[in-house]
């Protein structure tokens, strides 16, 4: 069995002089090992909630921010949770800090919110997974999570 798990996609939306960075996070129900159709299912389900929210904020919130138009492009995906301590845990809907690292010439991440790039890497070598080459690099970005519809949205 697969266990449900969470997903972090780091998203660039670029205009003409600017650029700004939208973090969606997202949970990727559990599935069997020997059953590719629920794989592909629990693939479509992070999918859509990745694709809603992301439409949600280009309509509602970039807007606020900036009038230009603008690509989007995904800039990678992490699977499960940051090596920072619950710092990307609760509600989105805020602005953070985070350091990404890459996987090679990959899109998988490590990411996490930090105050440093040393503190980042701190964080990293006490992780049990492989770790991703270095630099770090700092992202300010507006994060996402698929539980915020379910607070208030008067401050979004």
């Amino acid at each position: 069995m697969a266990p449900a798990g969470r997903e972090f996609r780091l998203y660039r939306y670029s205009g003409l002089l600017c650029r700004h960075d939208l973090l969606v996070r997202v949970d990727r129900p559990a599935y069997p090992n020997a059953d590719q159709g629920a794989e592909d299912a629990a693939d479509d389900f992070a999918d859509s909630a990745a694709e809603h929210l992301r439409g949600w904020w280009a309509r509602r919130l970039l807007p606020r921010d900036c009038s230009r138009e603008h690509r989007d492009r995904l800039l990678g995906t992490m699977d499960g949770e940051p090596p920072t301590e619950d710092t990307l845990d609760g509600p989105g809907l805020r602005r953070c800090r985070v350091w990404v690292a890459r996987h090679g010439d990959s899109e998988w991440l490590v990411l996490g919110e930090a105050t440093s790039e040393e503190e980042f890497w701190r964080a990293v070598a006490e992780d049990d997974g492989r770790e991703p080459d270095r630099p770090a690099v700092a992202h300010d970005v507006y994060l996402l999570a698929d539980e915020d519809g379910r607070g208030d949205l008067r401050d979004a």
